[in-house]
């Protein structure tokens, strides 16, 4: 991770983005950062979106930057479900509560 902070920093061509991005994107590490990952794609993922000519390199940073978006709004929408299911939980637990004040 390291070499490719340091590689990036003294090249920062599409290559260099893309590399650095796609290891900050590998789920399940202690150095993954979708946010800086989806930052250093974007521009080459504009250019796309431009309907600019590109390259293989660029169609691969435009699908990665559209990989991590979408992990990123499926984490959201993980956590408002959870959010919502432990309110529903909540609730179940003081309906049990009520109707066990009210037997005794």
């Amino acid at each position: 991770m390291n070499v490719s902070s340091q590689k990036f920093s003294k090249d920062r061509g599409a290559y260099g983005r893309v590399r650095l991005a796609l290891l900050l994107s590998l789920p399940g590490t202690a150095f993954n950062d979708d946010s800086r990952a989806a930052s250093l794609l974007e521009p080459l993922a504009e250019s796309a979106a431009a309907q600019v000519p590109r390259g293989s390199l660029q169609q691969f940073a435009g699908l990665l930057y559209t990989r991590i978006s979408e992990r990123a709004r499926e984490q959201r929408r993980s956590a408002q479900l959870k959010e919502q299911l432990d309110a529903l939980k909540a609730i179940e637990r003081e309906i049990i509560e009520r109707e066990k004040a009210r037997t005794k």
